[in-house]
């Protein structure tokens, strides 16, 4: 927020590198805009991790080689994948910490795919960057958003499981009626046929 004010940028352009790591201990990077923060149950469903956390600033420093506040996601001691917020391309230029605090490189976005081979990940969810667009008074982006929010969410009802305790039920009951059509019943754990 301080380098953003300082060198009269918006804070939106300005990412933050983050150290995080799974539930693996298995350490990446997070490349997020300067005035948001990131959902880790959403970036955990995305890399398809159980969980994602903060590494400690010591933790971080062992990984990236740079001093906490000072991290750049270029040139970091050990490989890690990187993962950026999908809306962070969507800009076209971008200042990112150089490898020192205080110390801001202006880039176009492209080259945090390109350079680094970041991945897209989607740290709001859709109904949230909806409003988000609606305040900041884009009713056409707010709509857009909205609809996809719905297309998801429908999407996800179908593809969606019952719970395994629901599946079993459904299944017995099932099994129950093709039985009584085929004119057996259970007694007892055992298939007993009945008059039809």
């Amino acid at each position: 927020a301080e380098s953003a004010r300082q060198l009269g940028v918006d804070e939106h352009a300005v990412v933050k590198t983050l150290v995080m790591q799974d539930e693996k201990r298995e350490p990446l990077i997070v490349l997020m805009h300067g005035d948001r923060q990131v959902s880790t149950k959403n970036l955990a469903r995305a890399i398809g991790a159980k969980s994602v956390e903060p590494c400690t600033p010591e933790v971080a420093q062992r990984h990236s080689g740079y001093q906490v506040g000072g991290t750049s996601p270029f040139g970091t001691r050990k490989a890690m994948p990187v993962f950026v917020e999908e809306t962070v391309l969507a800009l076209p230029r971008i200042c990112i910490n150089g490898g020192r605090r205080g110390y801001l490189v202006g880039i176009e976005s492209a080259v945090l795919t390109q350079a680094l081979g970041a991945k897209r990940f989607e740290s709001q969810n859709r109904v949230f960057r909806a409003q988000l667009a609606l305040r900041e008074g884009d009713r056409a982006g707010a709509v857009t958003l909205a609809r996809d929010a719905l297309e998801f969410v429908e999407g996800r009802r179908q593809q969606a499981r019952p719970p395994p305790r629901l599946r079993a039920y459904d299944k017995i009951r099932r099994r129950g009626e093709n039985d009584e059509a085929e004119g057996h019943a259970h007694r007892g754990g055992q298939a007993v046929r009945i008059p039809v």
